[in-house]
Order: C-alpha cells, then sequence, then structure tokens
C-alpha cells in the first residue's frame, strides 16, 4: 500500500492537471477508504500479531507506515477504479474557448513552476452536466489549445460516478 501510495503521490505532484470535474467529492471518498483501509490493516496487525514479544514494535512500526501512506493511497484508489473500471457512454461538450492562460508559482525551494489553464464558455443545458469554466490542464495541452477557438471536450461518467476528462480537443471552428 505504500508503494502505491508513493506512486499516487508522484503522479499527483508532477501531473497536476485536472482530472475530475469535481474534485472535492473524490477527496472525501479517497480520505474515507484511506481511513478504513489505515483501520482495517491496523486491526489486521494487531490480529496476526497477538502474543509476540515484539508486538508493540511491530504495530506502531506498521501504524506509522500505513497512516503517512494511506491516505493518499486512499485517493489513488479511488480515482483509478473510478477511471479504470469507466465502462459508461461519455459526453461530448463542445464549448468556445475564452483563453489560455500560465500562471506562475514558486514551490517550497523557491523554484519556478507553471500552471496552465484553459477558460471556456460551456452551454448551460439542462440535458447535460455543468462544465467549470476554468480548467488545469498541461503543458502540452496548453501548447495544443493555444490557437484553438473551440474544443471538444469528452467526459466519462466515471464506475464510482464520478465525472472526469477523458480528452480535450482543440479546434478552429466550431464542429
Amino acid at each position: 500500500m505504500a508503494a502505491y501510495a508513493w506512486t499516487g503521490f508522484f503522479e499527483w505532484y508532477f501531473f497536476r492537471e485536472d482530472l475530475h470535474l469535481y474534485p472535492i467529492p473524490i477527496i472525501n471518498s479517497g480520505l474515507a477508504v484511506g481511513i478504513l483501509l489505515t483501520v482495517s490493516f491496523v486491526a489486521l496487525v494487531i490480529v496476526a500479531l497477538r502474543g509476540s514479544s515484539r508486538a508493540h514494535r511491530v504495530m506502531i512500526e506498521s501504524a506509522v507506515v500505513l497512516v503517512l501512506s494511506t491516505p493518499i493511497g486512499g485517493l489513488s484508489l479511488v480515482r483509478d477504479v473510478n477511471i479504470g473500471l469507466d465502462k459508461s457512454v461519455p459526453w461530448e461538450i463542445r464549448a468556445k474557448v475564452l483563453g489560455t492562460y500560465e500562471q506562475e508559482y514558486k514551490d517550497h525551494k523557491d523554484r519556478r513552476n507553471y500552471a496552465y489553464y484553459l477558460e471556456v464558455n460551456a452551454p448551460r443545458n439542462s440535458t447535460e452536466i455543468y462544465l467549470p469554466n476554468r480548467i488545469r490542464i498541461s503543458g502540452l495541452k496548453y501548447a495544443e489549445l493555444s490557437n484553438a477557438r473551440f474544443v471538444t471536450i469528452t467526459i466519462g461518467k466515471g464506475f464510482l460516478n464520478y465525472s472526469w476528462y477523458k480528452k480535450i480537443e482543440g479546434h478552429a471552428v466550431p464542429n
């Protein structure tokens, strides 16, 4: 679980584009899954090591590793299950591009980093889902969409019903 959590952390740290339309429900569910995994694994360690002379030391070490890794592991697990098992028919939303821009920020070591955003004017239609006006995108997608006037955004419904961005394609003219 710790290795899975570290992989999830590195994905989040180095690839910061938006994956889900609404990240807060994913965070809440992921933390709940992480807490459930922590309690389950600690209980399993306690039961497995009952009566051992080194049980206290191993239980403490296991609890520390689990407390540090399972919240991120829970987030990664919920995200991966939602995206990986999604077999639903995706939605396609066509929107006008209002602009793309980059935002500079400094990390904890005072190094310059950039966040890239796409701003769209999505149609507000009762048959379609609500699309945020600002979407964080990768640097490659930023370069690809810099001259686009319209986009087609393909959205997966998600196995756990958390909508996510499958694909964003730019167009010079409306499709």
